[in-house]
């Protein structure tokens, strides 16, 4: 038989508009690493006597994951307008001051100023008179927010509001040079909170002598170093996942990305000599296609060894989202399907799931990688230890093509 590789999420080809963004998650495991790795270790095993005639067959899958409504890459930028001519830049302009904008906050609304403004840094707005309520609102909120705990927000949000949505704060604003209108507005702000709590009214600014506001900076500072790696892959993460299962068909009518598989299955078993295996290498999402492909789609193709790397099928045979718990015309994982199943976890890997009591005769190996959380994800295909460990199981429980279960 061959190897069939199938990936995970938020893999796509270099000519993918996406692969930038996608591009550092999977750095040290692309394609060529992983065929590379296959046909050294475990291409012999399938066939010794000639490992480079073994064919690998990749089922790639990236084309029919999510595609964003809007670039993932956007963000605000200098030069972006975010309403009524005013721009977020070091140099911001604003709109002219006598533009007709209603004073209240509410008819200023209604006239047609933008409901959900992005926050601006006031220290960067020349004229705050320029700026319209919601705009002013959100400003002073937002720092407000930064100096105090979430335990005083609500008193904060009550008095920002109630200050400017004063018919008159506009007019009052446009009456003083810029230079005074922030301590006039900061001198409102704090004289409203210090009526919801006399201690608040001496807390306005700076936030930098805030010690709750430097905490939550040190949070922040700490957690972005986790959630960075993660914030430009998660959209598509997500939505590859949400993809296949929208669109995964149902036994008889499979969706695309299934026939992918069946179609990837099919090629390798074509490839083989009789008496040759047929392995199957699965990454993260990758073993739930396969799943679901050998419960539910019938592809006439057994295989007879199956590694999930880094997966999660154990996870979703628990939330029973796999046809096999849904469907009636599915049916369970067996060992006529499958003659060997391998799940090689890691406990470090956040986004892998052990099988073993959730799948049958499933086999679990805890790899416990001790990189960062997406080294930990993407470690297996390009660990040596990993392609060795795989093709001597391979070598074991395909010996002779025994087939069955647990061997």
């Amino acid at each position: 038989m061959a190897i069939v590789f199938v990936h995970g999420v938020a893999t796509r080809d270099e000519d993918d508009p996406q692969f930038p963004m996608v591009e550092r998650f999977a750095r040290e495991a692309n394609w060529p690493v992983v065929e590379a790795m296959l046909r050294e270790h475990v291409a012999p095993v399938v066939r010794p006597a000639d490992p480079d005639g073994v064919a690998i067959v990749r089922v790639y899958w990236g084309d029919l994951g999510m595609r964003p409504r809007v670039p993932l890459a956007a963000a605000v930028t200098p030069g972006l307008t975010v309403d009524a001519g005013l721009e977020v830049d070091a140099g911001v302009e604003v709109a002219d001051a006598d533009s007709d904008v209603d004073a209240g906050l509410e008819a200023g609304l209604e006239a047609g100023d933008t409901a959900y403004p992005l926050p601006v840094a006031l220290d960067d707005v020349p004229n705050l008179a320029a700026l319209t309520p919601a705009e002013l609102g959100e400003a002073l909120q937002r720092e407000l927010f930064e100096a105090l705990p979430p335990t005083q927000w609500a008193a904060v949000v009550r008095a920002v509001w109630d200050v400017v949505g004063e018919s008159a704060l506009r007019s009052q604003l446009a009456a003083r040079s810029p230079r005074r209108q922030r301590a006039f507005v900061d001198d409102l702000v704090r004289e409203r909170l210090r009526q919801e709590d006399p201690a608040l009214g001496r807390v306005i600014r700076p936030v930098r002598t805030d010690l709750v506001a430097q905490g939550r900076k040190g949070i922040r500072r700490a957690m972005g170093g986790v959630r960075r790696p993660f914030a430009g892959i998660l959209p598509i993460f997500v939505g590859d996942i949400l993809r296949y299962l929208d669109g995964r068909g149902r036994p008889g009518a499979p969706g695309p990305i299934i026939e992918r598989v069946v179609d990837g299955l099919h090629e390798a078993a074509a490839a083989g000599k009789v008496g040759e295996p047929l392995v199957v290498l699965t990454h993260s999402m990758g073993g739930q296609l396969v799943y679901d492909t050998l419960t539910a789609f019938d592809p006439g193709v057994r295989v007879d060894f199956w590694c999930a790397s880094g997966g999660q099928v154990g996870f979703f045979v628990e939330l029973g989202v796999f046809l096999e718990a849904t469907d009636p015309d599915a049916r369970p994982f067996a060992d006529d399907t499958v003659g060997y199943f391998w799940n090689a976890w890691s406990s470090s890997d956040v986004l892998s799931f052990p099988t073993e009591g959730r799948v049958p005769g499933a086999h679990d190996s805890d790899f416990a990688y001790d990189g960062t959380l997406i080294a930990n994800h993407m470690s297996y295909l390009h660990d040596p230890a990993f392609y060795a460990t795989l093709a001597a199981k391979v070598a074991v429980h395909t010996r002779g093509r025994r087939r069955h279960m647990g061997g």
